[in-house]
């Protein structure tokens, strides 16, 4: 009876704890999303025109 108690418990919290891994998975999904690259597409445009650049230099001397 006290296994069957407990299990009832532990199946309760495999439950919370699964939803509360899959919200936060969600979170840092979204900060990504939106946050995150957002800046990386940035840096790659800045990086690309800083390259294109730096050839462009090269090429005329």
């Amino acid at each position: 009876m006290i296994g069957w108690l407990f299990g009832g418990v532990v199946k309760k919290f495999e439950r919370a704890a699964k939803d509360v891994i899959q919200e936060g998975s969600q979170e840092i999904s979204n900060l990504f999303d939106h946050k995150l690259k957002p800046l990386a597409d940035q840096f790659d445009y800045v990086s690309q025109q800083r390259l294109q650049e730096i050839e462009d230099k090269l090429l005329r001397t």
